[in-house]
């Protein structure tokens, strides 16, 4: 269903710190990356940070910008649609992240 989707929103309040600092644990935002779907989100730091200098986001000051980040998202779709697979892949997938663990673990047992 995710994928039948042309772009993911991922909104947060702003009421909760928890929410402010969603970036890297927001199962919703891995989700659309998965998929390939560019984001909009607020400009909350997390979201920035955890997506920054991919291409795969808007990051929106207020809802009213939303139109707006919409139609520069149409206008180069596929550069935002790669860039977001590529964000997944360095962010968010298990394996890469997994394989990291596993070599500071067997390079912690050896010594």
């Amino acid at each position: 269903m995710i994928s039948s989707a042309d772009i993911g929103l991922c909104f947060y309040p702003s009421k909760y710190a928890n929410d402010l600092l969603a970036g890297f644990s927001s199962e919703k935002l891995a989700r659309y990356l998965l998929c390939g779907l560019p984001v909009v989100a607020f400009k909350y730091p997390s979201f920035v940070k955890s997506v920054s200098d991919t291409g795969s986001r808007l990051c929106l000051e207020r809802i009213s910008d939303l139109p707006q980040a919409c139609k520069k998202i149409m206008s180069n779709y596929q550069n935002y649609k790669e860039a977001s697979f590529k964000t997944y892949n360095d962010y968010f997938s298990f394996t890469p992240q997994f394989d990291e663990i596993i070599r500071y673990i067997r390079s912690a047992v050896i010594k």
